[in-house]
C-alpha cells in the first residue's frame, strides 16, 4: 500500500513539473534560461532574456555584419544603403529584409525592434533617445583595421546570441588572408608597390585607415601613408605626384552615384601633370569595387585580395 502511494505522488510531482513549464499563456514569449548581459563601447551595460528577433542596423557594416549571423527573419531593418550595388555587399540578402531605413528615431521606434546596432559615430542623442523608448540599444565601436573587424563581429555575434557563427566568419577571413599570403610570400621587404585610392575629391587613406590596413595585408604601401597624410585627408596633386604610386585605383562609388571610371581614366591619362607617375606610364588603372574597400565587415578580406591582385598579378595568379 505504502508503495503504491509513494507512486502515485510522483506521477503527480512530474505531473506538476511538466504543467509548470507550460504555465505561460499562448502566444506570450518566455526567456531562454540563458539571460546574458553585455556592456557596449561607451559602458552602457544591456540585458537581454533572449536571442533578439527584430533587430535593427542603422549602418551598413552592421548591415553586412548581422547577416552573415542571423537569418533575415530575425532582422527587422537594414539601412538604406544595404541596397546599393555599388557600396553594398549584400544587395540579394537584403531584399528578403522588410525594412530599409535611414539612422531616425521615429523610424527606428515604429518597428518595435528588441535589438537596435548603432555605430559611436552616430549622433550620441539617438542611442539615448531610443533607451528612453524602452528599446535595447548596443553602441559598437568603429573598427578601423582588418583584426578591430574580427573583434567587432565577435562582439555583435556575443550580442545576438551566435558567438560560434561570429567564430565561423572570423575562420573564413583568416582562410583568404592566409591564401593572400601565400601568394605574396616572394615579395621582398622594401620593394611593396605603391597604391593610391582615388575618389572625386582626390586620393585617400592614410595612416590609420581601413585602406592603409587593407594595403599593408595586401603587401602594398597607401600612397596616403607615404605622403604622410592622416585617415581623413586628401592628397592634393602635388602629394600624389610624389608618391610615385605603382597603382591607381579608380574611384567606382560616390554619394551622387556619378562615379566613372571610364572618364577618370580619361582625364588622368590626358593630364600633364601626372604624366610622370609611374602608373600612368605603365597604364596601371584598375577599377576595385568600393563595396571592397569601404567595408567594416567581413568582405573587407575581398578588399585586401583585389589590391593585392592589382598591384601582384603574376603572383595572385597562381594556384
Amino acid at each position: 500500500m505504502k508503495q503504491r502511494w509513494l507512486s502515485v505522488l510522483f506521477i503527480w510531482m512530474l505531473l506538476m513539473a511538466l504543467l509548470s513549464g507550460c504555465g505561460h499563456g499562448a502566444g506570450q514569449q518566455q526567456p531562454v534560461a540563458e539571460d546574458y548581459t553585455v556592456t557596449d563601447s561607451q559602458g552602457h551595460p544591456l540585458q537581454l532574456t533572449h536571442k533578439p528577433q527584430r533587430i535593427v542596423s542603422l549602418t551598413l557594416g552592421t548591415d553586412e555584419i548581422i547577416t552573415g549571423l542571423v537569418p533575415a527573419n530575425r532582422i527587422a531593418a537594414l539601412t538604406h544603403l544595404a541596397e546599393d550595388a555599388s557600396i553594398s555587399n549584400i544587395v540579394e540578402q537584403a531584399g528578403t529584409v522588410p525594412h530599409k531605413i535611414r539612422a531616425e528615431a521615429e523610424t527606428v521606434i515604429a518597428l518595435n525592434p528588441d535589438l537596435v546596432l548603432v555605430a559611436d559615430w552616430l549622433p550620441a542623442d539617438l542611442p539615448q533617445t531610443l533607451r528612453d523608448a524602452g528599446i535595447p540599444v548596443y553602441v559598437y565601436k568603429t573598427p578601423h583595421t582588418i583584426k578591430e573587424v574580427e573583434q567587432t563581429i565577435t562582439v555583435i555575434a556575443q550580442v545576438v546570441g551566435e558567438a560560434e557563427q561570429g567564430r565561423q566568419l572570423v575562420r573564413t577571413m583568416e582562410e583568404k588572408l592566409a591564401e593572400v599570403r601565400r601568394k605574396l610570400d616572394p615579395v621582398q621587404a622594401g620593394q611593396e608597390k605603391v597604391v593610391a585610392k582615388l575618389t572625386a575629391a582626390g586620393a585617400t587613406g592614410g595612416k590609420d585607415s581601413t585602406f592603409a590596413d587593407i594595403c599593408e595585408q595586401a603587401r602594398t604601401v597607401s600612397a596616403a601613408v607615404k605622403a604622410g597624410l592622416g585617415p581623413y585627408d586628401m592628397m592634393t596633386k602635388e602629394q600624389l605626384v610624389a608618391s610615385r604610386p605603382d597603382v591607381l585605383l579608380l574611384p567606382t562609388w560616390d554619394y551622387q552615384g556619378k562615379a566613372n571610371q571610364e572618364t577618370s581614366r580619361t582625364d588622368i591619362m590626358s593630364d600633364p601633370g601626372l604624366q610622370s607617375v609611374p602608373a600612368v606610364q605603365t597604364d596601371r588603372l584598375e577599377v576595385i569595387p568600393e563595396r571592397y574597400l569601404s567595408c567594416t565587415s567581413q568582405y573587407i578580406v575581398f578588399g585586401v585580395e583585389g589590391v593585392a591582385k592589382a598591384a601582384y598579378p603574376d603572383y595572385m595568379n597562381t594556384k
